[in-house]
């Protein structure tokens, strides 16, 4: 072994990453192999290898020039972004070998961190200095950070069939606006730009004009800070579909064909719709077993009429069978777990677009971060395996965290659940496909502790079985007694029809009214102590929301019937009806600067609750409020409600009559329209108005206490869960509610 410079590692450790062994047999490849082994890694600038021979055999003889060690890593020239954010953009640690390849790789990070901040003129460049003796170097960078330059607006010539602002929506760069500072939009990034010429091209072609031209850009520098970009266009003729012919089918006739196809003729042409409609050619042959089938398109442009004729060559194929269904990949999710949600099964034809489905079922699980499915050939004519390739992650989670509402304050939690629980495989109990939960929730105005869990596939059917062991305490509901429940449930749920289910619940609670004050009024001396409840829920739900955290199209629907009592048993007699809905619309329209819908919101609800037999009222806990972040923003929690008189009020003598603690009531009606506008991402700015009475008696629909308030709010999209802040002002009161204004702080979008 011999050494040129800095010895980086010992020569024990240069042996053992080389394949040659004294006493053995050595060849040119093995030695070829020992030097690529050496370079690997990363301690080496050069290696040579030579052999002499010698009696017995020969002298094989290393020179290994090490690699010098990172001493210092100096930025020289950054005044407008401080050195040590700029070392955090590069991979270089003091004190590793000196690579060039990451000196460079480092160089152009810089130079991307420079871009992404403004300085589209910015040079770096590095130099390195290696003190031969001591076999260390120092790696610095020079920079030249030139102006920041903000583009103040981009402009179109020859835009002659598209508005400016629908062309700047095309574009991730987008013009100076108030919240740039904040987004970074308006700096010119290279790579970006070149995307943002692509889908401008990519927006006029699908619209119809394939022979766009970009024919110029111009950066107009007017100082040295601020610039315009210009850019002419050529829109040339926009192409409509002219003659759609469709050939080579032999099973199934043209008009059946032509029924999947959107872009028919007198119809805009373009390739993405193009793209769609080969697709469903496929989907219709595969959706019968043809999965071999072949489209291709056949297009001729006419440019003096503007006609695209369009000729789809079909090769059918022959029809397949599925033989078998295997599954690989998976280590711990069971084996029936994703049979189960696989809508083909053996001896089926093989319908190329139930197999999609089956793999989007399986992508939303949430078991899996890749899901393949693969259709392979058989030794039977007309016959294929079908293998769906998947691969795991993490389904578990352990969770702590604190937050505060502006309902029940300061909270802290902790929770620990697995999405892929499986009750009979101990020790790590997972791979079942079932669902398992324990939370325990503390605060200064609350206590909770929850477990659940969830079969969704009980008896090897689509039906959810589940239930929730649960106890609580809590303070927030009043200010002049605690609420202590503790109780289970349990429940069955099952698709009733796309997007509809239906869910049946039994549960048994006690409820303990504590705490109650001594000078509070006698609805509320009556309700203190025990008191069971035995009921069935019944609930019918129609979602076909977009998104549960951020929706933007769709309805949500709720229905249910509870009955408590009776031949239930336990101590309340009640039954009660409830309906609850929640409309979005997404508007077309959009901010300049950000390509994100505008959303309307339309919701509102409806109770009523009533004791029967024996009972002659309903308990506390069993009436209804309204006020707080979810419904009445301009309202305290749960204040909205008919009142009675609380003796324990300052300045008021005994017996003095104060209606403003809340008793709940036996009707209540609810609304709400909500406007959310997108600000920058993951920030929407909402405005609302919100409406809703709560009358004593049950089926009491008069209107004449009605409260209403309006508002504004800010929602945050956060990695900790989406966040709500509202302000409501009360507009109209029953004249026992503050006209005050309101703050809500809440985690969710949903009402």
């Amino acid at each position: 072994m011999r050494h040129v410079g800095p010895v980086p590692i010992s020569d024990s450790v240069i042996l053992a990453n080389a394949q040659t062994k004294a006493g053995q047999q050595t060849t040119r490849t093995a030695l070829g192999q020992d030097v690529r082994n050496l370079y690997a890694t990363g301690y080496f600038t050069n290696v040579h290898v030579a052999q002499e021979d010698v009696e017995g055999g020969v002298k094989v003889l290393f020179t290994v020039q090490g690699k010098a060690k990172i001493k210092e890593i100096l930025v020289k020239g950054s005044e407008k972004i401080k050195a040590s954010k700029i070392r955090k953009e590069m991979e270089l640690k003091v004190g590793e070998p000196l690579d060039e390849r990451k000196v460079v790789l480092a160089q152009k990070k810089v130079e991307e961190y420079y871009e992404k901040a403004g300085f589209e003129q910015a040079t770096i460049r590095y130099d390195i200095s290696i003190d031969q003796q001591t076999g260390q170097g120092v790696v610095t960078f020079n920079i030249s950070e030139g102006p920041r330059v903000a583009i103040i607006d981009i402009t179109f010539t020859g835009n002659d069939h598209f508005s400016k602002a629908k062309l700047q929506k095309q574009m991730k760069t987008k013009r100076k606006w108030w919240l740039s500072w904040i987004v970074r939009t308006n700096v010119m990034k290279k790579e970006q730009w070149q995307d943002d010429l692509e889908s401008l091209r990519d927006f006029y072609r699908n619209e119809g004009y394939i022979d766009i031209v970009i024919k110029d850009v111009k950066f107009d520098h007017i100082n040295p800070n601020q610039m315009y970009v210009r850019m002419t266009l050529v829109e040339g003729k926009q192409y409509q579909v002219g003659h759609l012919d469709i050939r080579g089918n032999q099973l199934f006739p043209s008009a059946g064909i032509r029924g999947d196809l959107k872009m028919t003729e007198g119809k805009t042409f373009g390739p993405k719709a193009l793209d769609k409609d080969i697709e469903a050619i496929r989907d219709f042959y595969g959706a019968k077993g043809y999965i071999d089938a072949q489209v291709v398109p056949v297009k001729q442009a006419n440019v003096e009429t503007g006609r695209m004729d369009i000729v789809y060559e079909i090769v059918e194929g022959d029809i397949s069978y599925l033989s078998k269904v295997s599954i690989r990949g998976n280590t711990k999710t069971k084996d029936k777990v994703i049979r189960r949600e696989l809508a083909v099964k053996p001896g089926d034809v093989f319908n190329m677009v139930k197999v999609k489905r089956s793999k989007e079922r399986l992508e939303n699980m949430g078991y899996f971060s890749k899901v393949n499915t693969i259709a392979e050939p058989t030794d039977v004519p007309g016959h294929k395996d079908l293998a769906v390739e998947v691969e795991e992650q993490r389904t578990g989670q352990l969770v702590f965290g604190a937050g505060f509402s502006s309902v029940d304050s300061l909270v802290g939690f902790a929770e620990v659940s697995q999405g892929n629980f499986d009750l009979f495989n101990p020790p790590f109990f997972t791979g079942g496909g079932q669902k398992a939960r324990f939370r325990v929730q503390m605060g200064t105005m609350r206590q909770d502790y929850i477990l659940s869990f969830t079969e969704p596939w009980f008896m090897d059917r689509r039906l959810a079985l589940g239930f929730d062991l649960f106890r609580s305490e809590s303070q927030y509901l009043s200010s002049i007694y605690t609420e202590r429940r503790t109780g289970f449930d349990m429940h069955l749920t099952k698709e009733l029809m796309p997007f509809v289910s239906g869910r049946i619940q039994y549960g048994y609670q006690v409820v303990d009214i504590v705490d109650v004050e001594s000078t509070a009024p006698q609805v509320f001396q009556d309700e203190k102590g025990e008191r069971s409840e035995s009921s069935v829920i019944g609930t019918i739900t129609r979602d076909t929301r977009d998104s549960v955290f951020l929706t933007t199209r769709g309805n949500k629907t709720e229905f249910s019937v509870q009955a408590a009592g009776g031949p239930l048993k336990g101590q309340t007699d009640i039954y009660k009806l409830e309906l609850r809905s929640q409309q979005y619309f997404p508007i077309p329209f959009t901010w300049p600067t950000l390509d994100k819908k505008h959303v309307l919101l339309l919701a509102g609800g409806s109770g009523v609750v009533d004791s029967y037999g024996d009972n002659s009222r309903v308990p506390l806990f069993n009436r209804f409020f309204l006020g707080g972040p979810n419904n009445l923003r301009g309202f305290r929690f749960r204040d909205v409600s008919p009142k009675v008189g609380n003796l324990n009020t300052p300045g008021n003598g005994p017996g003095a009559y104060n209606p403003d603690e809340p008793v709940g009531g036996g009707t209540y009606g609810w609304g709400t329209i909500e406007y959310t506008i997108p600000v920058i991402e993951k920030i929407r700015f909402a405005v609302f108005y919100d409406i809703g009475f709560v009358n004593q008696d049950a089926f009491d629909y008069s209107v004449g206490g009605y409260n209403d308030d309006f508002g504004f709010g800010v929602r945050l999209d956060l990695p900790i869960g989406p966040i709500r802040f509202d302000y409501g002002i009360p507009i109209t009161t029953d004249g026992y509610n503050s006209r005050g204004g309101r703050f809500n702080f809440n985690i969710g979008y949903q009402f």
